[in-house]
């Protein structure tokens, strides 16, 4: 789950691990999607330590039946209730933190071209690349998902961290993940079936159990 919408003076900016405010409507956003989440009784969650991702883990956590309420973790996994770790922290944007989205374009824009047909190895911008994002959000799913021990497990992280995420599941080659464009206060599934990660519901507002597999990726 990518967390909900930011407070629109950040919203065109590169904000990267900036810990910027949720807005009104994603405040609202994060109740919803979390209270539908947690109707399906997830058995281990995990996310950013970033309020706009935190925000959202928590009310899945607080509304789950089996939830035992939040308890942070510095990169171990926590036995129970949410798992709060750095790993899932959003991409290091280096020197673009903070700067209008369009100003990078016009004044950098070699570099954002070498980031999107490069972005696993990029690091021109003084940032991360998603080399490092999945050496260190990978162990993190991996975590979470053996929690669940078989049941549902929740990430909430960040678009970057999310498109790395799933690429790797999926088998994308990096600069193909671009096409992953998963919005603000939304999520996808991954199901672990006998021949690996499908990719099921993408994008989608809430979880729909009666659709498991067959979600669109975007153009």
């Amino acid at each position: 789950m990518r967390h909900a919408p930011v407070e629109e003076a950040f919203a065109e900016r590169v904000y990267g691990q900036l810990d910027v405010p949720l807005s009104a409507l994603g405040r609202e956003r994060s109740e919803e999607l979390g209270r539908a989440l947690a109707d399906h009784h997830p058995a281990a969650v995990a996310c950013s330590p970033l309020a706009r991702a935190r925000a959202l883990a928590d009310v899945v956590v607080a509304h789950s039946p089996t939830g035992s309420g939040p308890e942070s973790s510095g990169g171990a996994a926590a036995s129970s209730g949410l798992e709060v770790t750095p790993d899932l922290i959003e991409i290091d944007r280096g020197r673009w933190t903070n700067r209008l989205g369009r100003e990078v374009e016009a004044e950098l824009g070699d570099e954002v071209r070498a980031f999107h047909d490069d972005p696993w190895n990029f690091t021109g911008h003084g940032g991360e690349c998603d080399a490092d994002v999945a050496a260190r959000a990978w162990p993190a799913l991996e975590r979470t998902v053996e929690r669940a021990g078989g049941g549902t497990a929740v990430v909430v992280s960040h678009y970057n961290v999310i498109r790395v995420l799933l690429g790797l599941a999926l088998g994308m080659r990096p600069a193909d993940t671009f096409r992953l464009r998963l919005d603000p206060g939304c999520c996808a599934l991954l199901v672990d079936g006998p021949s690996g990660w499908d990719l099921g519901p993408f994008n989608v507002r809430a979880p729909d159990p009666a659709r498991e597999r067959g979600g669109e990726v975007p153009a």
